[in-house]
């Protein structure tokens, strides 16, 4: 059991800290892609790989009115410098406009699911 003056990081992380601080000190912050989307945080080189998401197909869809809309980028950002090679689909670069976050609930969820079903379609041939 940590001693009651411990800092809140040692008690909770113990052995795990130095993996940790490491982890936050090879991370680098990067310009905005675009006026409305948010700075994202990279890896330092070189960065760590993700071997097993390498091998398996990944699409990230991104709604217009979704709250992840202005960062979703970072994470297909990240998953790109982890060797990963993510399909990104903005449904309003193909002209569905106007989506939440749970898209499936809204009235035009079967123009949705025809993105997604086309996307498996591709990604996942017989």
């Amino acid at each position: 059991m940590a001693e009651p003056n411990s800092s809140l990081v040692e008690r909770l992380f113990g052995e795990h800290r130095t993996k940790l601080q490491s982890f936050f000190r090879r991370r680098i912050r990067t310009a905005a892609d675009a006026p409305d989307l948010v700075r994202c945080y990279a890896q330092a080189e070189p960065a760590r790989q993700l071997p097993n998401l390498q091998k398996m197909p990944i699409l990230v869809l991104t709604s217009e009115a979704s709250y992840h809309a202005p960062y979703d980028h970072c994470t297909v950002n990240y998953l790109r410098q982890a060797g990963v090679k993510p399909t990104y689909i903005r449904l309003a670069d193909i002209g569905i406009k106007g989506n939440s976050h749970v898209m499936m609930l809204e009235k035009n969820n079967k123009e949705i699911a025809a993105v997604l079903a086309k996307w498996l379609d591709e990604a996942l041939p017989d």
